[in-house]
Formats: structure tokens, C-alpha cells, sequence
């Protein structure tokens, strides 16, 4: 581990945490050990080069209909921005919490509707997140693993995919790495308003992904009693401490959901992903125990972006798989040796008992979603970018550790060559099971892995028998061992660096729903005929609109692409098709004052056949059906090529168009 001599301590003489040291005192974003000339050149160019590369052909990129057009509803007004509402009428919320989009929202309305605009924030919080981790990672682990973790987090491939897309996981990283650094703070100075910081930041990452957000609460917790050692006071303060931080956490996360609750339902949209329009239900439920098969009233995760993006589906080896493990995973092996380093190294410096319970935290963050998504339904594959800090931070502890006792006598020096090898060995074998992408990628790493394994053994042995020769500095020596320093550092993190390097220029391939980085199996050629069908029924419907409000009502992913577009349409039934919502009153009154004409029945989804919403038989009863000759409709059914656990993906659009207007 890095020196601590220069460290202020925060314990006195007893073991006990003081609050008037050098540290307590300090200003919160000056780091513990001191900056080095070459630190903050290495950091400009390191944020500079993930902006740009975040930042390129943003224009270029797609929005998810779904998302976008929530989006755009939510810049037109503060009632609709609050609530997350799908529509600038308000009819029906997202079926998550509206924080994903606050920012989203507030970046249209300040620059206007399109693709950059609401891409935007994402970059911003991704090239945040990138610092953030800097500045945590460096404060206990010095100013190299800084910079390491930062570099292993900006070129992490699914990191590069998500900060191009209109998926809300960058800022939930961005703030759970904001909590962390709070919590840095509490660890050193065992000061509640610290660790209160820390619970707010949580509480607000919960208004973003909800319950995902709390998973890292175990993480904190263990993390936090882990650095009071063995002083039962100290213990007992602090599991106070962090009774107190808990219930902040829980009253931040919980202020949505009571201003829905308390807000009359007539004065609010209905709440999707509930059947009973509670915010509780689409929270705990369709959110949370829906993700392990309980109470799936609606069949979440079921439709068509939850079975591209779910692949193998729910078993301990998913983390390992192939669209998840070429995302997060280059780096695991080192994520694992600097987690039984970090607790097991010995050092009895006060700092090092901070640095432990760092990587107790960090260790505990990873086991925690390791479970979850080995237990629970990944909709998606993206979800996994949770692991990318504590993987990050891991790994550059692990090489700063490894650097430093590569350096001195005894048997822990052969640690680095050893790790760079197994990392060649994984980051070969991971890149070989991709034969047709990148096919230079994996000999390339054997190449430069086995070079910079060569070079720290030698160099390690010519450097010993130097020193046996004419003890003293032997600067050519201290080259060699710098060289094999470097390569080892560029052999793991070449086969990430490629792989990211693939999101910089939008993919024509890629789909919206399901941003990841590499080769891709989905044809976004059907989507675009699926696309440019719907855009033919839009365009006969506008030509036979006659100052309606609404140019027609369907089911929320139907109506979503409109919507997005700029038209006023009526969704119903949510994002499953289910909801009983609108009510059919509200619908037949909206027809009665000529304010609604037509309404598209069906839906886009694949997957388990749902109920229709009440809406729907309403309509078959009092409408009559327009033939699908006339606005190009009609059934079709769309197969794309099987998932990584084999299984074929096939979606029906099989939308009906019909005439409420009394004679057609």
C-alpha cells in the first residue's frame, strides 16, 4: 500500500476516533495524500478524452420512444415534469419513479427537443462519475490508483454504451459514488452530518432506479462498523449513527411516493405499473418483488426490450456470461485479488484500517448484486453497470499494491507478473468467445501480456542482483521495472479500451432498448419497418383529423412514438397494455365531445398475452373497424435470431385502427 507517513491520523493514542485531527479539519475535496506533478495533467487528459469520446455523433444516437417521449411531455409543464407523466395531458406516469428524467426534462426545456439535448445529461454524469471515483479511489489508495480506477471505470464498455443513451443507470452510478465519498468522509471522522450526506445521496439515487439504489446500504453498513475496529463504544455510536442515516435515507427516497399519495388521484395521472394506481404497488411490486416472480401482476419484463436484454435469464453463472461479462467483467480478476488484498495486507497504519474497510465496502457493493442478479429477472443486461465501480476501484487498488511489493524483497514481489498473466489469460479468453469481432483483439493481448510478464521478471531479477552488485538507485533498472509497470497496466486494459471504443460511433445495428457495447444480434432493420408502418398509419390519421385534440389513442408503446414526435395522443393501458386506465367513461366522453376519434387496439409486446384494458372492449362495441388497406395495417409477426441461451425472439404487431365517430 502507498506510505503512510504522510497521513494525519484520526486516532488517538486509544484507538479512538478524534474530531479536532488534521484530517476532520480539512476541506472536503483535498485528498489525504498529496498531489503529485503529473496527477492532474493525467486527470485533464483522462476527462477530456472520456467527454469527447462520450460526447461524439451525440446527435446521432437514438432515444427510446418510451423514455423520450415522457421527455418530452414533462419539459412542457411543471405539473406533468413532477408527477413523470407519459403525455403533455397527464393521463399516465411513467411505471418508474420520474427522477430517471428530471434532467432529461430540464435539458429540453432549456435547449429545446432533440436527440443531444436529451442525451446530454447523461454524458455529463457519466464524465462525473469518472472524477468522483478519481477523487474516492486516490484519498485512501493514493494518486496512481486514482487515476488507474478512473481510467478502468471511462473505458469500461458498458459504461461507454449507457453514457450515450436514454437509460437512467449513469446518474444512479453518479450519485451512489457521491454517497460513497460522503461516506469516506464519516469513516475518517466518525461525524454524523457525513454519514446523513451519505443517506441523502442514497435517497436520492432511489428516486432514480428505486430499490436497486439501496442495495448498496449493506455495502455502506458493514463498510462503516468494519473501520471502528474492535472499540464496543466506537461500535455502538456508530450502529446509531447508522440508525439515523438509515431513516434519512428511507424519508428521501420515500418523498415522491407520499406527494402521490397525499395528491388527490383526480389532480394526478394514474401511476403505471399498478393496477391499483398506487405508487407503493409499482415501486415495491412491479419494480421489486416483480424482478423475482412475485405478485408480476403485469408481466414485467416481459415484453420485447426485457427479452432481448435478459439473454440467459436467472442463474448463478450470468455474470460470466457473454453480454454481460465483455461489459464489466475484463477486469474481475483483478477486482478479486484487490478485494483479499485490500483485507488482508498487513498494515497497522490508521490508514490502512480506512483503506480496509474501503475494500470491505466495495466488496460487499459486489457480492450484494452479484446476488441479485443471479437470483432475480435482469431485464436488461445495462443493469449490471452497477458493478463497474466497485470492479474499477478493486482492480487499481489491486495493481498500486501489487506495484508496491513488486518493488521489495520477499515472495509477495512475484504477485504482479502472476496477476498480469492470469488477467491475459481472462481478457484472451474473453475476447477469443467473440471470433468474428475485433478478431486482432485477443492475440494482441497475448502479445502484450506475455511481454510485460517477461519484462517485470527479468526486470525483477536483473534489478535484485544490481542491487547485490552495488547497492544504491540504478536508474536504467528503475526504467526496466517502469516498463513492465506500463505494459502490464496497458495488457488490461487494452481488450476494455476496444471494446469501448465501439460506442464512440453510434452503431446503425444497435437498438435503443438495449445499449451495450460489441457486435450486436438484432437487426435494427426491422425496427425500422415496424417504424415506417406506424409512421403510414400516422400519416393517414393526420390527414382525416378534424380539430380533435387527440390525433388518436393506444396503448402507451404505441402511443409513445407519436407523442415523442410532438402529436397529442391519449395512452392507455400502460406499458404493459393492462392498466385500467383511462377509465372507459373518461374515454367515451372524450368521443362524446368530439375531442377523440380514433383508437389504436393491440400492442408491439412479445411475450406471455395480457389482458386488454376495459378501454378495449368499449371500443369493439361502439367503433367500427377501419381496414387495414387503407392506413397499410394488418398483422405481422417479426423473428429475430436466438439469444445467447438459444431461444428466438418474435414479436407480433397486430394493431387494429378504429372509427369512434358516430357514421364513420
Amino acid at each position: 500500500m502507498v506510505s503512510s507517513t504522510t497521513i494525519p491520523s484520526d486516532f488517538d493514542q486509544q484507538g479512538r476516533l478524534g474530531r479536532t485531527s488534521a484530517v476532520s479539519g480539512s476541506r472536503p475535496w483535498r485528498a489525504l495524500i498529496g498531489n503529485p506533478w503529473w496527477e492532474r495533467p493525467a486527470l485533464l487528459v483522462l476527462v477530456l478524452a472520456t467527454a469527447l469520446g462520450y460526447g461524439w455523433e451525440l446527435d446521432r444516437n437514438q432515444l427510446l420512444n418510451y423514455y423520450s417521449a415522457a421527455v418530452r411531455s414533462m419539459s412542457q409543464s411543471w405539473t406533468t415534469f413532477v408527477f413523470g407523466a407519459q403525455d403533455p395531458s397527464g393521463t399516465l406516469t411513467l411505471d418508474k419513479l420520474p427522477g430517471s428524467f428530471w434532467l432529461e426534462a430540464l435539458s429540453v426545456r432549456a435547449f429545446g427537443f432533440h436527440n443531444w439535448s436529451v442525451l446530454l445529461p447523461h454524458v455529463a454524469e457519466a464524465v462525473l462519475a469518472v472524477i468522483v471515483l478519481h477523487r474516492v479511489t486516490r484519498r485512501w489508495w493514493g494518486p496512481v490508483a486514482g487515476i488507474l480506477a478512473a481510467a478502468a471505470l471511462a473505458v469500461t464498455p458498458m459504461v461507454g454504451a449507457l453514457a450515450k443513451a436514454e437509460i437512467a443507470d449513469m446518474l444512479l452510478m453518479l450519485l451512489l459514488l457521491l454517497a460513497v465519498a460522503a461516506w469516506q468522509r464519516s469513516v475518517e471522522t466518525g461525524r454524523l452530518r457525513w454519514l446523513l450526506l451519505s443517506g441523502v445521496w442514497v435517497g436520492f439515487a432511489f428516486h432514480v432506479k428505486m430499490v436497486q439504489a439501496w442495495a448498496v446500504l449493506p455495502a455502506l453498513g458493514v463498510g462503516y462498523l468494519v473501520a471502528a475496529g474492535r472499540n464496543p463504544a466506537v461500535l455502538w455510536r456508530r450502529a446509531g449513527q447508522l440508525l439515523l442515516a438509515g431513516v434519512t435515507t428511507l424519508a428521501v427516497s420515500s418523498l415522491w411516493i407520499v406527494l402521490v399519495l397525499l395528491t388527490p388521484a383526480s389532480a394526478r395521472p394514474y401511476v403505471d405499473g399498478s393496477m391499483d394506481n398506487s405508487p407503493i404497488s409499482m415501486v415495491f411490486g412491479y419494480n421489486a418483488l416483480g424482478r423475482f416472480g412475485v405478485g408480476d401482476d403485469l408481466g414485467m419484463g416481459g415484453g420485447l426490450g426485457a427479452q432481448i436484454g435478459s439473454g440467459t435469464g436467472t442463474h448463478w453463472l450470468y455474470l460470466l456470461s457473454d453480454q454481460v461479462a465483455p461489459q464489466v467483467g475484463w477486469l474481475y480478476p483483478l477486482a478479486l485479488a484487490g478485494l483479499l488484498l485490500g483485507i488482508a495486507w498487513p498494515d497497522p497504519a490508521p490508514r490502512a484500517a480506512w483503506a480496509r474497510a474501503g475494500c470491505v465496502m466495495w466488496g460487499v457493493w459486489l457480492l450484494a448484486h452479484v446476488v441479485a442478479f443471479s437470483l432475480g429477472h435482469v431485464a436488461h443486461s445495462f443493469y449490471v453497470a452497477a458493478l463497474a465501480p466497485p470492479v474499477a476501484a478493486l482492480a487499481a487498488t489491486a495493481l498500486t499494491t501489487m506495484w508496491s511489493a513488486y518493488r521489495q524483497e520477499g515472495w509477495r514481489k512475484w504477485l504482479l507478473p502472476l496477476m498480469i498473466a492470469v488477467s491475459t489469460v481472462w481478457s484472451a479468453y474473453l475476447a477469443s468467445r467473440f471470433p468474428g469481432f475485433l478478431p486482432w483483439l485477443a492475440p494482441s493481448v497475448v502479445v502484450t501480456g506475455s511481454l510485460a510478464v517477461v519484462v517485470l521478471v527479468i526486470g525483477r531479477i536483473v534489478s535484485a542482483r544490481a542491487s547485490e552488485r552495488s547497492p544504491g538507485a540504478r536508474p536504467w533498472t528503475t526504467h526496466v521495472l517502469a516498463a513492465g509497470g506500463f505494459l502490464g497496466v496497458v495488457t488490461v486494459l487494452l481488450a476494455p479500451s476496444a471494446w469501448a471504443a465501439t460506442t464512440v460511433v453510434p452503431n446503425p445495428d444497435a437498438v435503443s432498448f438495449d445499449p451495450a457495447a460489441g457486435p450486436r444480434k438484432i437487426p435494427a432493420a426491422e425496427f425500422d419497418k415496424s417504424a415506417r408502418r406506424n409512421q403510414k398509419t400516422f400519416d393517414y390519421l393526420r390527414s382525416r383529423r378534424q380539430g380533435e385534440k387527440y390525433l388518436f389513442a393506444a396503448s402507451s408503446m404505441i402511443a409513445a412514438s407519436a407523442t415523442a414526435a410532438g402529436e397529442s395522443v391519449l395512452p392507455f393501458g400502460g406499458f404493459s397494455g393492462s392498466l385500467p386506465a383511462p377509465s372507459v367513461d373518461h374515454v367515451a366522453d372524450l368521443v362524446s365531445r368530439r375531442e377523440l376519434r380514433y383508437v389504436i387496439l393491440g400492442n408491439i409486446l412479445s411475450g406471455r398475452k395480457r389482458p386488454e384494458p376495459p378501454v378495449a372492449g368499449w371500443v369493439r362495441l361502439n367503433c367500427s373497424q377501419v381496414d387495414p388497406k387503407e392506413y397499410g395495417g394488418g398483422g405481422r409477426t417479426v423473428t429475430l435470431p436466438p439469444t445467447d441461451s438459444g431461444r428466438p425472439i418474435s414479436f407480433r404487431y397486430d394493431l387494429q385502427l378504429y372509427d369512434c365517430r358516430p357514421g364513420g
